[in-house]
């Protein structure tokens, strides 16, 4: 079975990188520990070499799968492919990764979720 992006938040023994590439060439990451960001191909290319020294795996998304893909798209893919990792579609892209160019953000360190009242 599939994970389900919507709740993509992966344990440190999931050991898994999720990467969505854009047709903008905007490359959308959420690591194990559930910090997202947004990077480019050069970006991509340095977490992926940290990915492969922690053997890890790719869960894997991109924008319009239904669509032959844009240069920018073929070279970010090719960099996930060569780096030797294996690699899981998912059906379905994380959230973060469909929000609009002006609203993408990156979320470094999130907070711990905070208990409601008593």
């Amino acid at each position: 079975m599939r994970k389900d992006p919507a709740e993509l938040r992966l344990s440190d023994e999931d050991g898994a990188l999720y990467i969505h590439l854009a047709n903008d060439g905007a490359v959308f990451l959420v690591r194990w520990n559930g910090e997202q960001l947004w990077t480019d191909q050069r970006g991509l290319a340095a977490e992926l070499e940290a990915a492969r020294s922690a053997r890890t795996k790719i869960l894997y998304t991109r924008e319009s799968p239904q669509q032959e893909p844009p240069a920018c798209v073929v070279a970010a893919f090719r960099l996930i492919r060569d780096s030797g990792l294996p690699i899981q579609i998912l059906d379905q892209p994380h959230p973060h990764a469909l929000a609009p160019v002006s609203e993408r953000r990156t979320v470094v360190n999130p907070p711990a979720p905070r208990p409601g009242p008593a």
